[in-house]
């Protein structure tokens, strides 16, 4: 079996990124873009210089904190992925 164009081939090379095609463009994340930009100017405009960057770093570690989160989010749901592939395909066998 050749697996020279394969999906999981691709993957491995590193020309496939599935970090790329996940776009939140939904009206509920465009919404919290908006709140958030509305926020951070009015913050802007009340904290000293100071002040703010250190509310920039709390925003920094906060989206770090959310990467990690979702980082393994990914990983929990592509071995339950594999799990039930695996099922799949052994029941598939054991029937055969």
């Amino acid at each position: 079996m050749e697996f020279e164009n394969s999906y999981i081939n691709r993957l491995y090379d590193g020309q496939i990124n599935p970090m790329e095609t996940v776009l939140a463009r939904t009206k509920a994340y465009t919404e919290c873009e908006n709140k958030i930009e509305s926020l951070e100017d009015e913050l802007k405009g009340l904290l000293t210089e100071e002040a703010y960057k250190k509310i920039e770093l709390l925003s920094e570690i906060y989206n770090d904190k959310c990467g990690c989160f979702a980082e393994k989010g990914f990983e929990v749901g592509f071995k339950h992925g594999i799990m039930l592939m695996t099922s799949v395909f052994k029941t598939t066998t054991e029937d055969e």
